[in-house]
This record gives structure tokens, sequence and C-alpha cells, in this order.
């Protein structure tokens, strides 16, 4: 995505052209109060008032990725599907970005989320997929599939897993 947004945009005019599904604003769109009204929403949902007349280009990580989001919802979709969402961001962006997460789906909206981190799972998950080879291998409640014994077959390692403090941990047992 860097390489396609522009040095000179900020990050408010970034999630703007959300609203017309364009990275960057036109000169011939008609932005109006609402899609300012929208902007703005988003920005403060996903905490980037304190950057939102940065230019793209000068955020790190975790706030290109909160941008993004930001710019993904701006048009109040029912439905959020997300790719390794936390992917390469340092812990606290991630959980950071984690809470934020959990919080839109508070607010009602569906998050779809492809992930192979178990900590980005968020607690308001209320079904999960896991898929092996191409095929499902198990699926439903978090509570009652996420375990040792699943995650061990799915990953064909001997591992343990806990949820501390709402988390997903994994670690592997030690060998004999």
């Amino acid at each position: 995505m860097d390489n396609r947004v522009k040095q000179s945009m900020t990050v408010r005019n970034f999630v703007l052209s959300g609203c017309f599904g364009t990275i960057g604003l036109n000169p011939n769109f008609k932005l109006n109060h609402t899609h300012v009204l929208q902007a703005d929403e988003a920005i403060e949902k996903l905490c980037l008032a304190p950057v939102s007349y940065k230019f793209y280009y000068q955020l790190s990580d975790g706030e290109k990725r909160k941008a993004l989001i930001a710019r993904a919802i701006v048009n109040k979709p029912l439905i959020l599907i997300l790719d390794e969402p936390t992917c390469r961001l340092d812990l606290k962006a991630k959980y950071q970005l984690i809470k934020l997460i959990a919080k839109l789906s508070q607010n009602g909206m569906t998050i779809i989320q492809v992930t192979h981190d178990l900590e980005s799972i968020i607690n308001e998950t209320k079904k999960l997929i896991m898929i092996k080879n191409g095929k499902i291998f198990k699926q439903g409640a978090i509570g009652k599939i996420v375990n040792s014994k699943n995650l061990s077959k799915l990953y064909e390692i001997d591992i343990e897993v806990k949820n501390l403090y709402g988390y997903w941990n994994v670690a592997p047992k030690p060998s004999l």
C-alpha cells in the first residue's frame, strides 16, 4: 500500500478517500459534511486524531495499520475482513490494535480475520475455523476447539495452549 499512497497525503485525506473507494482525493470529488464527519469518526475510533494531519508515509507500521482500518470502516460496513492484521507489529502496537478490533466487534461490526497468531484472536470471537492443507480441520466455539490437543495436531508440533488475561498463548512442550 505504501507505494500507492502519495507522500503528500495526510492520514485524514487517506481516510477520507475511503468514502470514494480510492486512494487519494480526486479534485472532482465533492466532499460534503457527511464525508468529513464519517472520516473524523473513523479516525477517532482508531485513536488516530493525534496523527491525522501527519503524512501517511511518516507513520509507524502500527499507525499505518490503524489508518488502513479507519479507511476501511469510514463507510460503516457491517463486516470487516482482516488478513493477518497484527503481522510485523511490535508488542505495544499489536495489543493496541487487538483492543481496537475488539471494540469494533463490541460495537456490532462483524470481524472476519485470517491469522496464524493465536494472540490476535479477540475474545469476542464467536466461531473459529482451523484450516489444514486447504481443508477445514476443526470449527466451533473458540473455547471448545482452541486447546493443546487440536493445535498440536494442526501445527504438527507438541504445544501447550493457555488463555492468560484474555489472550491465547502458545509454547512448545519440552521434548524428552
